[in-house]
Parts: structure tokens; sequence; C-alpha cells
């Protein structure tokens, strides 16, 4: 038995229920796009939205395109008036995308929505859908194949800032939301899915030569590689940008590589302290802590192994490599 399928019977059990997994999967996607609780979404799933017409299919709101038609489009009160709980939830997100009405006002998202509830004409025709429309396959997959959560408008801007970059749209979900000199965090600003947040940061990289937040930072980007900028020695960040210092809770020094976060557990008093230590504490330090303290890291990288002691000489050789180098380092380690 799959767990999809244990849970449709625990909830069957639960709720004197009857639901096949089929109905079951339609109940909680109905329930959980309205926002109802599961009490309340048991009661309004089995009638229309509109006139209280007992449904022919189930979870399908309405009972035919009239009584969908008034209620979405015409906006007219449906037959529980002012107490419905599904038309009192303004959420200000499209039924069918989930696109905001707010928060994407700078994501070319249509200025005046056809209804109060969809962004666009084909949204309010493809409806609250359970098969994906064909409009919103490419999103669809896109966010399960990348683990996140973008609207069709999102990804939109998002292949534009890629072809800009001259990057992939995967790679571009690392860079977007962070100006590439100054490294300024741009969420839900109309500067999101642009290069940079101002002309004064375009013009010290790619006028002026200056290094980006990346290369100071990490000593690599993936934009300068590709744009066929190139940096010796010499090169430095603009005198404008701070670069991000981290430091460490042992002994104090500043860092702008990532530092290494553990948990220690203190038995005796039951509590629990996170460290954030450069590279060369860690390193000296962890494994005296294994041996001595329960401790364990607060995500679990290989890098975090104490016996990777090649970190420190990265440090001591002034090469800064991100977490994945940091694993496959640790492979390597652990075959020799």
């Amino acid at each position: 038995m799959n767990s999809d399928q244990q849970h449709a019977d625990e909830f069957n059990e639960l709720y004197s229920t009857n639901f096949n997994l089929e109905e079951y999967i339609l109940f909680i996607n109905y329930r959980d796009h309205h926002g109802l609780n599961t009490e309340d979404a048991l009661e309004y799933i089995q009638t229309c939205h509109s006139c209280n017409t007992n449904l022919d299919i189930f979870a399908s709101d309405y009972c035919c395109d009239e009584c969908h038609y008034y209620v979405e489009e015409q906006g007219l009160v449906c037959f529980r008036g002012t107490e419905c709980l599904i038309c009192n939830r303004d959420t200000g997100k499209c039924y069918c995308c989930n696109v905001d009405k707010i928060h994407d006002r700078f994501c070319d998202i249509p200025t005046e929505w056809p209804t109060p509830n969809y962004c666009s004409d084909r949204c309010f025709d493809a409806g609250y859908w359970v098969e994906v429309p064909d409009f919103l396959q490419e999103v669809t997959q896109f966010n399960e194949n990348c683990n996140v959560s973008l609207n069709q408008y999102h990804l939109k801007k998002l292949k534009l800032y890629a072809i800009e970059a001259r990057i992939s749209a995967e790679d571009a979900l690392v860079y977007y939301s962070q100006c590439h000199c100054c490294g300024y965090y741009k969420y839900g600003s109309e500067n999101e899915f642009q290069l940079y947040c101002s002309e004064r940061c375009r013009k010290a990289i790619e006028d002026d030569g200056f290094e980006c937040i990346h290369t100071s930072t990490y000593r690599d980007c993936l934009i300068c590689n590709n744009s066929g900028r190139t940096y010796d020695e010499n090169s430095v960040h603009p005198d404008f940008v701070e670069l991000p210092k981290n430091t460490c809770d042992d002994c104090a020094s500043e860092f702008i590589y990532p530092p290494f976060e553990y948990c220690v557990d203190d038995e005796v008093y039951n509590t629990e302290t996170i460290y954030s230590v450069c590279n060369t504490c860690f390193c000296r330090n962890s494994s005296y802590r294994r041996r001595h303290v329960q401790s364990y890291p607060v995500k679990n990288h290989a890098c975090h192994d104490p016996h990777v002691s090649a970190l420190y000489c990265c440090r001591e050789l002034k090469v800064f490599i991100d977490l994945i180098v940091r694993e496959d380092l640790c492979q390597y380690m652990y075959e020799m």
C-alpha cells in the first residue's frame, strides 16, 4: 500500500467518509485551494458554490457554467451570502496560476484582471485546474525540476535575465534576486530580475572592470566567466561595495567566505548552541568537540567532517570554495 492510499484510509476512518484515492486527492486540493479547515471543506464540497445544488462532478465547485459565470465573472453573491468562508477569503492571488496581484506587480502581470479571482482570460477559462492547463505546463515542470515556486510571469522574467547574463534559467535562480555588483537583495522590487540595481553598479562592472560581489566573495562567478571578463591579482571590488563579513564565534576573526555552522548539545543543562566559525577554528576544534561534546552540523554537509583538514590549506592559500566543492573534496579525501 502506497503512502497516499494509507493517508486516504486514515482520513476515511477519522472523518467517517468513503473517499477513494482519487477523491481524497481532489478533496485535499479543494480544501487547500479555498483555505478551509477539513470540517468546513467536507460541508462546502458537497454542493454548488453558487446555488447549493448537489454536484454531479465531485469537487467541481459549480454545477454548471452559468453558476460559475455568475459568481466568478459577475461577482454576484453565492447562496451563503456574507457568511461564506470561500467568498470572504481574499488572497489577492489568481485562483489558477497563483500570481500575486500586489507582490508581483513588477513582473508584467495584467494591471486589470478580467475578474476578481483570475489574472487573465486564459486563467479564467482554465479555472481551478486539477490537470495542469497547457499554458502552465512549462512553469509547472520547471518548478518541479528546480524545487521552486515561480509563477508564469516570474519564469518569463527569469528567462530574459538568463539570456542577458548568458547562463541557463536554472543557474539564474542563484543570481537573479541579487545585484551582480553590490549584492543588494532585490526581492519584490522592480529590479528583481535585472542584473544591476543601479547605473552606478552597472558601470562599475561593465565599463570600469571591477570585481562583482560573487567574485570578491567566492572567487568565482558564472556570469563573469561566460561574459569573457577576466580578473587578475590587482582586481578589486568597487570602493562603494561593502563585502559581507562573518565573525568567528571562537577566535572573533572576520572572514568573507561562508561560515561553518554546527550545533552543540549540552546534556547537563539540556541546551543547544549553534556555532559559526572560520575554517581554521573548525578544523582545529571540531575533532575535540566531537570527542567530548555532542556535536553535529546544522546542515549535514559532508564538508563538516573534521577529517577534511585540506580546507585549512585552502584558507591559507586564500582559495575560498563553496559548499558543493567542499562536499566533492570530502568525498575525494575519503576515497584516498
